[in-house]
């Protein structure tokens, strides 16, 4: 993950612009804290949620967090108040990253008349915060007709442990000519598998979804 300084301030509940935050972690007090919002914005926009951050404190000290949980107005989408979590870099610790596919255009299966299904678009891993990736890349290049790719098949870097169950699927490419009943029993494994997924994952990230192509 990228290290980036992120300032944080004293709260001020008559400043419209700044949102409640805590820092906690082990062997240290929680600390009630606030930040700017457009600060915050421009963060995920450049950076997205999995950053290790130095956060700044107001007098003057830095500790080392990433983004625990971001809880949002159900409407706006707007964070209303922000976890960090404290870390130590030389101790592993567990986010959720997305899962993104790549060439598409050259899958084998989907050339041969497949129909891809990607059932899967996040995962759990651990390691030390400064080697984590900030999502999971899976080439489908040579992925074919029958053939479904599962969260043990995640390419990953020594140092990095996949900690969501093994067997989740993940994407597989479908015969255009399967019936019904085939497709349906693929779709509800499919659903199962996002259902395992999304109990480990806090509430605002239950993104997981079905996509047929």
């Amino acid at each position: 993950m990228e290290v980036i300084e992120f300032a944080l301030k004293e709260r001020d509940k008559t400043n419209p612009y700044l949102v409640p935050a805590i820092v906690y972690g082990k062997d240290m007090d929680n600390i009630s804290l606030a930040f700017d919002r457009k600060d915050f914005r421009q963060l995920i926009k450049e950076h997205g949620r999995n950053v290790y951050l130095q956060c700044k404190l107001p007098d003057g000290k830095t500790i080392p967090s990433i983004i625990q949980e971001i809880q949002k107005d159900v409407v706006t989408f707007e964070p209303y108040h922000v976890d960090f979590l404290a870390v130590n870099s030389d101790q592993d610790v567990t986010i959720t990253v997305p899962i993104r596919l790549v060439n598409h255009e050259n899958c084998k299966g989907i050339k041969n008349g497949g129909k891809l299904q990607f059932v899967l678009f996040k995962t759990k891993i651990a390691g030390k915060p400064e080697q984590l990736p900030k999502e999971i890349i899976l080439d489908i290049d040579d992925l074919d007709i029958g053939e479904v790719l599962f969260t043990r098949d995640i390419p990953l870097e020594d140092g990095i442990k996949l900690v969501s169950p093994s067997n989740l699927k993940i994407v597989g490419i479908f015969s255009r000519q399967a019936t019904a009943e085939e497709e349906e029993e693929a779709a509800a494994e499919a659903t199962e598998g996002v259902k395992t997924s999304e109990e480990e994952t806090s509430t605002e990230e239950n993104l997981n979804r079905i996509f047929l192509f």
